[in-house]
């Protein structure tokens, strides 16, 4: 790393930053809302407001919807996701800052990833649809690892490679 400002002490930088990535560095809440409202409206069940969805989605939803869904999760899980699919980068924002933050990181050779609980193929999509590609080394979603987060499997393959160890530097 290059240190052009005298008072940061370069030393003190992590070496990597894993990211979260919805209500972290982008909002697509109206997507994720829609996706969810629709999937409850084939289920029988009543909607959620969006103040509900930003509360209670907080688990991939190979996680999620076997406790909403029951027996019906695989079937709930392809409504979801082809009505998410339809929409999710027609709503995509990134957060205030969040871009200037990413340049700054990258200018001073930081590794960068994400950690998601979204499924790894809309993350990649939306990196994408950003133009966020160049910044990480690894986008790592639900589905990409062994487990979803809070495992430690997606934190583990998003650092693989890297030769950076998980600790205190990460």
């Amino acid at each position: 790393m290059t240190n052009t400002n005298p008072r940061i002490d370069a030393a003190k930088w992590p070496q990597a930053v894993l990211f979260d990535w919805d209500n972290t560095l982008v909002d697509n809440w109206i997507s994720i809302q829609d996706a969810f409202n629709t999937t409850f409206a084939a289920m029988g069940q009543e909607p959620w407001s969006l103040a509900q969805v930003r509360a209670r989605v907080r688990t991939s939803a190979r996680e999620t919807f076997p406790q909403l869904f029951g027996k019906r999760a695989e079937e709930a899980m392809c409504i979801f996701y082809d009505r998410f699919e339809a929409a999710h980068l027609n709503t995509l924002t990134s957060l205030p800052g969040a871009n200037a933050l990413l340049d700054k990181l990258g200018a001073l050779n930081i590794y960068l990833g994400v950690v998601s609980n979204k499924h790894g193929t809309f993350l990649r999509r939306e990196a994408g649809q950003l133009g966020w590609n160049g910044h990480f080394a690894r986008l790592v979603g639900t589905g990409d690892a062994s487990g979803d987060k809070p495992s430690p499997a997606p934190i583990v393959l998003a650092l693989d490679g890297s030769g950076i160890a998980l600790g205190a530097s990460v």
